[in-house]
């Protein structure tokens, strides 16, 4: 990820779950504790009478330790246009 004023801010994935879309629990859109990046979207099956997917997949990150401060000072021989890509431990 990337802030507005141009500082890459590496995350890694911690975790993926599957909720069902009854069960997305409250906790996943917390402001509080750990800075934490959680992307909610849709997955599982596909019910073709309500056109919705069944479940939600919840894929949450933590920021890398010390990885922002080495790579805070863009450089001119290193593309920045795009964030760091996390780890996939599934």
């Amino acid at each position: 990820m990337t802030n507005t004023a141009g500082r890459v801010l590496p995350y890694q994935v911690t975790a993926r779950v599957s909720y069902p879309k009854a069960g997305l629990p409250a906790a996943v859109f917390r402001t509080d504790g750990p800075p934490t990046l959680t992307l909610v979207t849709c997955g599982g099956p596909f019910d073709s009478a309500t056109h919705h997917y069944r479940d939600n997949i919840v894929v949450s990150a933590a920021p890398i330790s010390g990885q922002a401060e080495r790579l805070a000072e863009p450089s001119n021989d290193r593309d920045t246009s795009t964030s760091t890509s996390a780890q996939e431990p599934w």
